[in-house]
């Protein structure tokens, strides 16, 4: 007995077989990234401040023309506001960089020596940058409120001598008025 059969052949695509092993970042890398983090956490902070002090610039600017009566009480709430603001941006960025240094010294004990020195250097770095624009806002802070206190004292101070003008008139008007009887 004879036994035949029809062979298919089948085209097999071949592969490569290989495999690579975990790349992992390194300490620096690590230290880099946090530090990375922490800086542009603490920038856009500080644009943020630098914003709001451009609006408040403008809302201190605008309230010069407002009567008198009015005057005192925008000029107290540009005042506040900026305050808040402020005070509100200076917290957010200190805790954001406390936060993050907090992060980056966490990963830097688990580095080598070279990789402790870089991340307290980059901790150093964040931590000065932070206090800095925290300074500068409150400079800022400070600032806006003292030009809204002089503008307060120059509508308080017009408004005055107008008072005093029109008062002047009237005992003019009156003195003239008993001449005349």
């Amino acid at each position: 007995m004879l036994r035949t059969s029809v062979l298919f052949r089948s085209v097999a695509a071949t592969r490569a077989f290989s495999t690579t092993p975990l790349v992992r970042k390194s300490a620096t890398d690590t230290v880099k990234d946090a530090a990375q983090t922490v800086n542009r956490t603490v920038s856009d902070a500080a644009l943020k401040g630098i914003d709001v002090g451009e609006t408040i610039a403008s809302k201190t600017k605008s309230a010069v023309g407002v009567a008198a009566d009015k005057a005192e009480g925008v000029t107290k709430q540009t005042a506040g506001e900026a305050a808040g603001t402020a005070e509100e941006k200076a917290g957010k960025a200190k805790g954001t960089a406390s936060e993050l240094a907090d992060r980056a010294k966490g990963a830097a004990s688990e580095l080598t020596r070279e990789a402790k020195g870089t991340a307290s250097e980059k901790y150093g770095q964040a931590k000065g940058a932070a206090s800095e624009w925290s300074g500068d806002a409150k400079g800022e802070k400070a600032e806006l409120e003292g030009k809204a206190k002089g503008t307060y004292e120059d509508v308080k101070g017009k408004a005055k001598g107008t008072y005093e003008e029109v008062k002047g008139k009237a005992k003019g008007v009156v003195e003239e008025a008993q001449r005349k009887k």
